[in-house]
């Protein structure tokens, strides 16, 4: 009896490991090291592309159209198109999808969004690379953002309020 009951157990055991998909069995701070260096990676090997500017936060952008209007100031609210995907071309989130720009106010987002804003003059179309620092960091953002992710962000600025 003993011996069935061990043999049941050890074969639960056995299947249960077996079927576990390793990226959810990795602890957070594993994941988060290795969204890390992912991120620091694909940053250095992004700042050698032409059109490339990165600035001393470590924010990379490029323009894909220059703007001619304001910039926005850190609480201007702007109007803008947005599609943000991780460094492995998964998009996350986008309101091009949903079919309408938002409005916000430019110091209630990521850090790495702040920065660029300012930057960007009504009319630009950029491609912003944001490091982990200026994204979500270590907490990263629901099911969508891991920690420590590198995200990249298309944005059209279409109006600055």
């Amino acid at each position: 009896m003993w011996t069935r009951t061990l043999i049941a157990i050890a074969s639960l055991l056995i299947a249960s490991c077996s079927s576990q998909d390793s990226s959810d069995s990795k602890p957070r701070y594993q994941i988060a090291a290795e969204n890390a260096a992912k991120g620091t990676a694909f940053l250095q090997q992004n700042a050698t592309q032409p059109g490339i500017v990165v600035l001393p936060s470590g924010l990379q952008y490029k323009i894909l159209r220059a703007g001619s209007g304001p910039s926005a100031r850190i609480d201007s609210n702007v109007t803008v198109h947005y599609r943000g995907t991780t460094i492995e071309g998964r998009e996350f989130d986008s309101s091009y999808a949903r079919g309408k720009p938002i409005i916000f106010r430019a110091n209630r987002v990521i850090p790495g969004w702040t920065e660029a804003l300012q930057l960007m003059h009504e009319g630009a179309h950029w491609q912003l690379f944001i490091p982990e620092q200026l994204a979500y960091g270590d907490g990263g953002a629901g099911s969508e953002i891991g920690p420590k992710e590198t995200l990249i962000f298309e944005v059209e600025l279409f109006k600055v309020h």
